[in-house]
C-alpha cells in the first residue's frame, strides 16, 4: 500500500474516504465486541468460575467467602451428591444484582485499559514526532 500513488490494494484512496465512515467503522466493531462479551463470553466466566468454586474442597478457605451450597443446589459426596454445581444452576443462580456488579467492575476495567492505551499511543506518537520530525509522513497532496 503506498499513499504517495494512486496503487492501494483495500478500499478506495484516504483521502476520497469519509472519516465518519471510518469512526462509523470503529464504533460498530466496539458495539459487536460489547455484545459477544455480553452474550458469550461472560456467561462462560461466570460458570466457569462458579463450577470451579463448587468443587473447591470443605477445609479451603476463601478470601471472599461465598454460600458453597450455591442456594441448597450443590449436594455434597457424602450424601450422594456430585459435590458440584452443574453448569445451568451455576448461571441461574447468578443473581441480576451479582451481573450488574460483575459488569461495573468489568466496564471500569475497560476504561482504565482505554485510558492507558490512549495515553501510550499518545506518548509513542509524541516519541516518533521527536525523534524522526516529519520525515515518516508523505504529502499526498502532491
Amino acid at each position: 500500500i503506498a499513499y504517495g500513488t494512486k496503487v492501494l490494494e483495500y478500499g478506495s484512496e484516504p483521502a476520497s474516504r469519509s472519516p465518519y465512515a471510518a469512526l462509523s467503522g470503529g464504533f460498530g466493531l466496539l458495539a459487536l465486541f460489547l455484545v459477544l462479551y455480553v452474550l458469550i463470553q461472560m456467561p462462560a466466566e461466570v460458570t466457569f468460575i462458579r463450577v470451579a468454586a463448587s468443587m473447591l474442597p470443605e477445609d479451603d478457605e476463601t478470601i471472599v467467602p461465598f454460600d458453597r451450597s450455591f442456594g441448597g443446589k450443590v449436594t455434597p459426596e457424602i450424601v450422594g451428591g456430585q459435590g458440584k454445581i452443574g453448569i445451568v444452576d451455576a448461571w441461574k443462580s447468578f443473581s441480576w444484582g451479582s451481573r450488574m456488579r460483575f459488569l461495573t467492575v468489568v466496564g471500569k476495567v475497560f476504561l482504565v485499559q482505554a485510558g492507558l492505551g490512549l495515553l501510550f499511543g499518545v506518548v509513542l506518537f509524541a516519541e516518533i514526532l521527536i525523534f524522526f520530525g516529519n520525515k515518516g509522513f508523505v504529502d499526498v497532496s502532491a
